[in-house]
């Protein structure tokens, strides 16, 4: 597999001239300098074999078509999804205006109107300056860190950015109280109303105790226990099924406003306990096309040194590993596609925006993934923590046993 060697390189501002295999490894190394740092891995080294999906060697088909207007609406991996596009849309020299719209209150989630503005101030995640923060900027409460050196960056929980002078646009809704709780789906309304989709990606949202979790960190320092609220914990019904959408008052209210809304695959097509330790490689091997690419380098020590961390849930989009034998923090490294993008790849498929090459054999049939939190295949059998809050209102879907 061809790969990209970079020490942070700078943008070219023009697309590297490169065959489509050449071209992922290359836009990889450019995605390791800006996009978020939880969606990065650092491996001891890269796999030898390739990897068999369409998005690993043709990131092309990442470039939202022009008219295109897509809404990724869900959890903390919806960013994930949407960094893959955003870098892969500047990759290609298109043109992305990003507007930080506003974050999350996750102590005011019952607030019938939209959240404040965001500040003035930022730095620049994802732009082609890659300018650092400055020090007034680093104290704004709204930064993540991106890139494999951490640097400060943008961020928010509704953002806008907009494509070649208006020609496609993604609008992300993460982690997002205000438009995310059931009982604000008329708040959702009124921001969708404004807009005119042509697409969109939805994936549950946390239930209402993982909000309250995030107020209780924001209050008092106290860190979410990931046994009682979050991915580990939160079931959902089959949002295949009407009768799950009958129940599901964002989901309804997200359907009104955009034509294309998918829920089969995308996100459903990584396994929610890929980061266990108990999943061994040739488990994730026999899995979906998303699985058989993170298989390649699951028990690399540096990525089990992760899971281990807070047990890090989120996807890799790009992985990297460092050249030479004295690790730098500044050296070059060799990046590649990871799952994460494959995930990207796979939620414009579930959007209807992709379809499977016609000679690719693995190419996972949606049919048979449930539109839902839980993938269809059987997990190890381990022992599941009880759902949190089991008497709570359903959180957008029955909360329930898979």
């Amino acid at each position: 597999m061809l790969r990209a060697t970079s020490a942070l390189l700078p943008s070219s501002g023009s697309v590297p001239l490169a065959p489509p295999s050449e071209r992922a490894a290359l836009w990889a190394a450019q995605a390791a300098q800006e996009i978020e740092h939880n969606f990065l891995c650092n491996v001891t080294k890269l796999p030898n074999e390739p990897a068999d999906h369409p998005a690993a060697s043709h990131i092309s088909d990442l470039l939202l078509p022009p008219g295109t207007h897509l809404l990724l609406y869900g959890t903390s991996h919806i960013r994930s999804v949407r960094s893959v596009l955003v870098s892969v849309a500047r990759y290609f020299d298109r043109d992305v205006t990003t507007e930080l719209v506003s974050q999350s209150d996750d102590c005011d989630k019952n607030s019938s109107t939209p959240p404040p503005p965001m500040p003035a101030f930022h730095c620049a995640c994802l732009s082609k300056a890659r300018v650092p923060c400055t020090a007034t900027e680093s104290a704004n409460e709204y930064y993540a860190t991106c890139g494999l050196i951490e640097t400060p960056c943008d961020s928010a929980d509704l953002v806008i950015d907009t494509i070649s002078s208006g020609s496609s646009s993604i609008t992300t809704i993460a982690n997002h109280a205000q438009y995310q709780l059931a009982t604000n789906a008329h708040v959702l309304d009124s921001l969708l109303s404004a807009r005119n989709f042509t697409h969109g990606y939805y994936w549950p949202p946390h239930w209402p105790a993982y909000f309250d979790s995030q107020c209780e960190k924001v209050q008092h320092g106290v860190p979410p226990d990931p046994t009682k609220v979050g991915d580990r914990v939160e079931h959902f019904c089959d949002l295949t099924d009407d009768a799950c959408v009958a129940q599901s008052p964002l989901l309804r209210t997200i359907k009104r406003h955009v034509p294309n809304v998918g829920v089969k695959g995308g996100l459903a097509l990584r396994r929610q306990d890929a980061n266990a330790w108990w999943i061994p490689d040739a488990r994730l091997s026999r899995g979906t096309g998303v699985d058989r690419v993170e298989a390649r380098y699951h028990n690399d020590k540096l990525i089990a040194r992760r899971r281990a961390a807070e047990y890090n849930v989120h996807a890799c989009d790009v992985i990297c590993a460092q050249q030479g034998h004295r690790p730098s923090r500044h050296g070059k490294v060799s990046c590649e596609p990871a799952e994460g993008t494959v995930l990207a790849w796979e939620v414009l498929r579930s959007a209807g925006l992709v379809e499977c090459p016609s000679g690719w054999k693995g190419c996972d049939d949606l049919d048979s993934v449930k539109g839902s939190r839980e993938p269809w295949r059987q997990r190890a059998t381990v022992r599941r923590p009880e759902p949190y809050g089991a008497t709570q209102d359903s959180q957008d879907g029955t909360p329930g046993a898979p």
